[in-house]
């Protein structure tokens, strides 16, 4: 991407990253602690990113926007993990996640995109929290990101977003029309969107 739009970028998500920061420090490595209300919620999150991922079988997951590795805990439980990597663009988070979470299976790295392939590229929440950004230039990040996770799925990937009417001034939502269309064209995966029980939210699973 041209250099002008790397540093533009790169601005938003030092802003998003001291957000998540502030979060941390007030709540710890808990769901409001990555701006989710409860335990219920984050995990109806997590087997609503999941439902496209065979259980019977080994694998492989990058978590984008991973927080504290809250997901690493729901997927050992229910799927046979073979290897895990962590992002975030918080360094904060990395280092919680890392301290919670020493399994050889699982690895965390600050970045704001997957550092290497896997079989799924999840990312929950991830798209949500903008920062206050000009949301021209969040949505092209929504994209940059997207591209970069389906280069490094070898099966296919997933990610939730609120509904356009639930955003804020540091939140955005969106509706799934536009990202469906996205995936369908730019990623050449057969999509599924599922919206969710409460209808402020909604799941893009994307095979690739």
């Amino acid at each position: 991407m041209p250099d002008d739009r790397a540093e533009r970028q790169s601005r938003v998500l030092t802003q998003v990253a001291l957000v998540y920061q502030v979060m941390l420090d007030h709540h710890g490595p808990t769901p409001a602690g990555v701006c989710w209300s409860d335990d219920a919620g984050q995990v109806l999150r997590f087997d609503l990113l999941t439902k496209g991922i065979d259980a019977t079988r080994p694998v492989s997951v990058n978590d984008v926007g991973c927080g504290y590795g809250a997901l690493f805990g729901f997927m050992m439980e229910r799927f046979r993990l073979s290897g895990y990597c962590g992002t975030d663009i918080c360094e904060a988070m990395v280092e919680a996640a890392a301290r919670r979470i020493t399994a050889p299976t699982a690895s965390f790295v600050q970045s704001a995109v997957p550092v290497a392939p896997a079989d799924w590229s999840l990312a929950s929440g991830t798209f949500n929290m903008t920062g206050g950004a000009d949301l021209g230039e969040w949505r092209e990040l929504v994209r940059t990101v997207l591209l970069a996770m389906a280069r490094n799925s070898r099966v296919g990937l997933a990610f939730n977003l609120l509904r356009s009417n639930r955003g804020d001034d540091l939140l955005w939502g969106d509706e799934p029309g536009e990202w469906e269309h996205f995936c369908r064209d730019r990623l050449g995966g057969r999509c599924e969107v599922e919206i969710h029980p409460d209808g402020g939210e909604w799941t893009l699973r994307v095979r690739l």
